[in-house]
């Protein structure tokens, strides 16, 4: 008798256990990530791109499946759905925008199409295995997984003869203040060859000069904000004049258009630091053939700020008559320095600027020039 009810115990113990796992297991918080994610078609964004928390149980929630055990490309993909159309996208109506059977995409956005394409953190993502095909064997919306601060980027090829398009890069100037003038390097790569690329720093390392392509600003909603004149040259460079209404914070730009090959851009948002953070001005004074550029710096952060002060002047007619360039250590709060200029010979109308860059030549503030005082009148 007392086995028996030992054996019963067991047995109702084993079942609470038992239960409460199961209640545990219903009550866990499904695994998330937060992805930033771009999303275009026929040259414009869909959605502003963002950083978006996504869940591992989207794709399912709206009758998908995916084979990936946590987040997957196809979350994402349905979680920019939702982002895009609102309350129209739901689990009754998801396959009239979106079909995607063994994670190979016939329908996005809802448009019925074979010419989708997705890109992981700037690359084709792939399992590692050599393709017979050359290249790597590549991974689908279904069998990707994603982790938080990947970035995808959704797109529809817009050549869809010779699938030309380009995923583009912007480097250079990526720091600059109000009212300043930046210049900007664009390449770019076919997108279609990426699988012949193991990683996003391999593919981007077979990117070639962009010519003929615009930029523009991202604006809210993902708006395009054309620049005038902002076209790059055989080199793949542009020089561009940042807004001087910006404020201090994080701007995106992108390329646009086409290329010089009439091959289209697939558009890359590219974060711009705009800075007020320095606030300076000059005054530039002659006596015995040299030039001394005062330049009194106010540095609003709590952080010293290390870079260089160059100094140029220029005749009434803008014709360089002297640089010189010194170093800078700017503490928080007021600072100044002189930047002199030799063998520099005075003529009225003589003007003087200076500006302010930081260890990567990107201009920190703008500076407006000042006319050249002499102490003693020029013979």
């Amino acid at each position: 008798m007392k086995i028996k009810k030992i054996t019963s115990l067991i047995i109702c113990f084993a079942f609470v256990l038992g239960f409460l796992n199961i209640s545990a297991f219903a009550d866990a918080e499904p695994e998330t990530a937060d992805v930033y994610i771009a999303a275009q078609a026929s040259g414009g964004f869909l959605t502003a791109p963002e950083t978006v928390t996504v869940a591992e149980n989207t794709a399912e929630s709206y009758g998908f499946t995916d084979e990936v055990d946590g987040v997957s490309v196809l979350d994402a993909l349905v979680k920019t759905h939702e982002l895009i159309f609102g309350e129209d996208f739901t689990s009754a109506t998801a396959n009239t925008y979106l079909a995607a059977a063994g994670g190979y995409v016939s329908k996005v956005f809802g448009i019925q199409t074979y010419a989708f394409g997705f890109l992981l953190n700037g690359g084709t993502p792939n399992d590692g295995t050599d393709s017979q095909y050359g290249g790597y064997n590549g991974t689908t919306v279904a069998t990707q997984k994603i982790d938080s601060g990947d970035k995808l980027d959704f797109f529809i090829y817009r050549d869809q003869s010779y699938y030309s398009d380009i995923y583009t890069w912007i480097d250079g100037d990526l720091t600059a203040a109000p009212g300043s003038e930046i210049t900007l390097n664009v390449s770019g790569s076919s997108a279609m060859m990426g699988y012949l690329y193991k990683t996003p720093a391999d593919f981007k390392a077979a990117a070639e000069p962009a010519e003929g392509v615009f930029l523009a600003w991202i604006g809210e909603n993902g708006i395009l904000d054309a620049i005038d004149g902002a076209a790059t040259d055989e080199n793949g460079n542009v020089t561009i004049t940042v807004p001087s209404d910006f404020t201090s914070g994080v701007y995106y730009i992108t390329a646009t258009g086409t290329d010089d090959s009439d091959a289209p851009v697939i558009m890359n948002p590219t974060k711009i630091k705009i800075t007020n953070d320095l606030k300076a001005e000059i005054s530039a004074e002659y006596a015995s053939n040299t030039l001394t550029v005062n330049i009194n710096v106010k540095n609003n952060t709590s952080d010293a700020v290390s870079g260089a002060a160059y100094a140029a002047v220029y005749s009434a007619e803008g014709i360089l008559k002297g640089i010189s360039l010194k170093a800078l250590n700017l503490s928080s709060g007021a600072n100044t320095a002189a930047v002199t200029i030799d063998n520099y010979a005075y003529e009225s109308g003589d003007y003087a600027k200076a500006f302010i860059w930081n260890s990567n030549l990107a201009p920190l503030c703008r500076i407006k020039s000042a006319a050249v005082t002499a102490a003693v009148p020029a013979e």
